[in-house]
């Protein structure tokens, strides 16, 4: 709860005209885990006079002493209470956030209904993959947004500066009027998915935040791509995320270089849902390997489906260190492969 880490970003409260707290409902070593957050966060962060604050669900111990001191939660980087900033935007990753969603509301003293918050309250929308759907939480949310977060966010936050004098629902009723890919509960208008385009020419964090503390996943992160082909019948990301993009080779390559330099990481993780059906994951590899394989640098591929796996990705894995490789064989019988959509044989496997 410290903050201050290395690459975090802290800007004078009273020089930013529109002011974000960015909340992950769940714990700090599980949401500094997260790309997507560290990415939403230097997006806005790089706006001159636009702040985005972190704030994590605290663990048991802290919020026993927030409501024990009757302390309100706080950002972060500046220890505002969540109450004073103008937009609080929560990442929903799954539907077992949500009710910690609603004890953060709780713990800020913000009101939990949407319909009671009052002009001076944060108005309070949510992202992310457990947003797709957000008719569970309407009551509790001033809008949605719906899709791929980083163009949008800078566009809700420029309409805020430009519209903050509107009452509440003339306020909701001209953004989604005026902003795609936002749903507003009390409207309940039509919504389009928002789509980042050009994966290689969106704003990235070349200086990761790096943690106090070990996360769950203790490592550099780099996106290669996005969307999946696969259509595989139980898979949520495969269809929310599509349609399938890919990062360039170089443009991975340079994202590394930049991440290893500014951060002291020694593995590297290639995010995708499949990240063997990158167009160019042979020779990125085998470039990875050539450039870091003497700086005892270790490449990991956390997705792989088991149709697109080469002797070379495997091989890869087990350059550097002694590292681990997963092959699912998805269900217990051909016909439930095929009934799932999984285009994998007994042979295969």
């Amino acid at each position: 709860y410290s903050n201050a880490e290395l690459g975090s970003i802290h800007k004078s409260w009273d020089k930013c005209s529109v002011r974000l707290a960015l909340a992950f409902p769940d714990l700090y070593e599980l949401g500094m885990s997260n790309l997507g957050i560290q990415q939403l966060y230097h997006v806005v962060n790089q706006q001159e006079d636009l702040l985005c604050e972190r704030v994590f669900s605290p663990d048991i111990d802290l919020e026993e002493l927030l409501r024990a001191k009757k302390l309100p939660l706080f950002s972060l980087e500046s220890k505002h209470a969540l109450s004073e900033f103008e937009l609080l935007g929560v990442s929903l990753q799954h539907e077992l956030t949500f009710t910690n969603f609603l004890v953060l509301l709780e713990l800020a003293g913000i009101s939990l209904y949407a319909k009671d918050r009052k002009p001076a309250e944060p108005y309070v929308f949510a992202g992310g993959h457990g947003a797709f759907n957000p008719i569970p939480l309407t009551p509790f949310l001033d809008f949605a947004v719906i899709g791929e977060g980083e163009e949008v966010l800078i566009e809700i936050m420029n309409f805020f500066k430009e519209n903050r004098s509107l009452k509440r629902q003339d306020f909701l009723k001209k953004l989604a009027e005026q902003v795609k890919g936002i749903y507003v509960p009390s409207i309940n208008n039509p919504a389009v998915k928002r789509i980042i385009k050009d994966l290689n020419t969106m704003a990235y964090p070349e200086q990761p935040i790096i943690p106090f503390i070990e996360t769950v996943h203790d490592r550099l992160a780099v996106e290669i791509m996005r969307g999946c082909a696969h259509g595989c019948r139980f898979c949520q990301a495969g269809y929310a995320c599509l349609p399938q993009r890919e990062v360039k080779k170089d443009v991975v390559l340079k994202r590394i270089a930049q991440g290893l330099k500014n951060t002291g990481y020694d593995e590297v993780s290639l995010l995708s849902l499949s990240s063997g059906d990158h167009s160019e994951i042979g020779p990125l590899v085998k470039e990875l390997l050539a450039t870091y394989q003497n700086s005892k640098i270790n490449i990991s591929l956390p997705s792989l489906h088991i149709e697109s796996l080469s002797p070379e990705l495997a091989a890869a894995t087990q350059t550097t260190r002694h590292a681990g490789i997963t092959l699912a064989p998805e269900a217990g019988s051909q016909r439930l492969r095929d009934v799932l959509n999984k285009k994998i044989t007994e042979a295969d496997i």
